[in-house]
């Protein structure tokens, strides 16, 4: 019964690459119903990581196998992904877990011997294990038709617009040229933003996925 505790404890703290940006972590959680995400745009402190330990402690109380926490690299300074482990690795399970799992077990030694492995954590760092590798499928097609827009546009260069300076970027689902003067309107340079954070109205979807019983 011991063993499944600790594998009904099991933190997952995933990094994302984006620094400052909170995109590709919002989405994540939303993709795959992560319980939280913690981003640049949204401040939390420790006391917010406190709260978010006992969520995970709730959960894995009613029988949840998992707790996954879903963070932009760029979210904290002062808590990042190794702060968030040791604090879940210290975290050393209430007497009321217990008696919902039914131990016959003295709270005195199942500290001693199983209490800071119940809500263990470990850390994958997707922006290390994402860079270099083989392109895909997807990523030669893409730098094809970048290739080919680019050389078109130095042939004609009316195709760029009125404009001397340019970036060629995706917008939607379409490749289009953007000049510099319209992309320093639309960035914060100071945090590498873009100006109209789009996905943070779809924020509020990941505590409501999260709370779903399957």
């Amino acid at each position: 019964m011991v063993s499944c505790l600790l594998y009904l404890a099991r933190a997952m703290i995933i990094e994302t690459m984006g620094e400052r940006c909170g995109f590709l972590a919002t989405m994540a959680a939303i993709a795959t119903g992560a319980d939280k995400a913690l981003i640049f745009q949204k401040k939390f402190g420790e006391k917010d990581i406190k709260e978010m330990i006992k969520d995970a402690a709730t959960k894995a109380g009613r029988g949840c196998h998992y707790y996954t926490v879903i963070r932009s690299e760029g979210a904290n300074d002062a808590i990042n992904s190794s702060y968030i482990k040791n604090a879940f690795n210290q975290l050393v399970a209430s007497h009321k877990m217990l008696e919902q799992f039914q131990i016959n077990i003295k709270k005195s030694l199942y500290k001693k011997k199983w209490g800071e492995k119940l809500l263990s954590a470990s850390v994958n760092v997707l922006c290390s294990t994402q860079e270099g590798g083989s392109p895909s499928t997807f990523d030669r097609q893409m730098g094809l038709r970048m290739a080919i827009k680019a050389f078109y546009a130095f042939v004609n260069t009316k195709a760029m617009g009125e404009d001397d300076c340019c970036v060629l970027g995706l917008v939607g689902r379409e490749l289009k040229f953007a000049p510099v003067t319209q992309l320093a309107e639309g960035t914060c340079f100071c945090h590498r933003l873009p100006s109209n954070l789009w996905w943070m109205s779809l924020f509020s979807l990941i505590s409501e996925l999260s709370g779903i019983v399957f």
